[in-house]
């Protein structure tokens, strides 16, 4: 109850559009999965909070081991940081062609609610916000897959990676960005912030700054 009452009285907010994307999610039943380097019981907490706890959503996150006084002891492993999410995944099973495993690795890493089976899946769609996490969809068996990054830097664009090579890339997408966003497409390696550049050879789209929403996704959907 602590806990709760804790979350409860937090100023912890979703990013704007994360209700509305884990509702479509929830409705066309499509397999969601937050890795975070957070505490499964608390995520659990958040996301009951705001009444978005659906049966379609796994939590891959740090299990706490109880110790006297119900004080925090120590982690169940795997423990997960920023850096080894990939690592993590691959560990639970969630590689072994698209199927996350019903082991009990993978068990023991979930937030406690009933596990529902992941089948392959032909689309894959993941949004980061570091580096590290991006690197989870190295492994995943799929046909095709959007990559979407959240930097925290003030930069008025919202930027597109562009193959110069390959002329399948769905630019018109872009145009459909909210009205208070701009938007800017450049080939890798030209003018631009050298972080953002970065961010460019992992994701596929980047939207920058701290006022970031999942717009992009949306339409996409």
């Amino acid at each position: 109850q602590d806990i709760k009452d804790s979350v409860d009285c937090s100023n912890t907010i979703l990013r704007p559009g994360a209700v509305e994307v884990l509702d479509w999610l929830r409705r066309f039943n499509v397999p969601t999965t937050i890795v975070s380097a957070g505490i499964t019981f608390i995520i659990t907490a958040f996301l009951e909070k705001h009444d978005l706890l659906y049966d379609n959503i796994k939590i891959v996150a740090n299990v706490p081991i109880w110790g006297k006084d119900d004080v925090i002891a120590g982690w169940k492993e795997p423990l997960v940081i920023s850096r080894n999410k990939a690592q993590v995944l691959k560990y639970l099973g969630f590689y072994n062609d698209g199927v996350a495993l019903e082991t009990e690795n993978s068990n023991s890493a979930m937030n406690g609610h009933e596990n529902h089976s992941f089948v392959p899946k032909s689309n894959v769609i993941l949004a980061g916000n570091s580096i590290g996490d991006s690197k989870c969809l190295g492994g995943v068996n799929c046909k095709q897959s959007l990559a979407f990054g959240f930097l925290h830097i003030d930069i008025e664009t919202k930027a597109f990676r562009v193959d110069e090579e390959d002329d399948t890339n769905e630019l018109p997408l872009m145009e459909k960005m909210s009205s208070s966003s701009t938007a800017c497409e450049f080939a890798l390696s030209k003018e631009g912030n050298k972080e953002l550049e970065n961010f460019l050879q992992h994701y596929d789209v980047v939207s920058c700054g701290h006022g970031m929403d999942f717009q992009y996704i949306l339409n996409l959907f």
